[in-house]
């Protein structure tokens, strides 16, 4: 059986709880800041196909099994 609380009891463990949320909150959910000394790498992927040449390759995707096979043996980078 529930034991029973004043309003007044209450209002002052939910003000509590409040301010706890609202100052340790934000800390919580912040993430930690990446190390300065540490730059992103890049993958080298080669250089960079020709749109048309891209295009093709899309569009022999959309059903033409052999077209991609025959590009793909051509230039495995596509």
């Amino acid at each position: 059986m529930p034991s029973s609380v004043s309003r007044k009891t209450f209002l002052f463990r939910s003000t509590l709880t409040l301010a706890a949320a609202a100052f340790a909150g934000p800390r919580l959910l912040a993430q930690s800041p990446a190390p300065s000394s540490a730059a992103p790498s890049v993958p080298n992927r080669g250089p960079q196909i020709e749109s048309a040449r891209a295009k093709e390759f899309v569009v022999a995707g959309d059903g033409n099994l052999d077209k991609v096979k025959e590009m793909l043996a051509a230039q495995p980078a596509i």
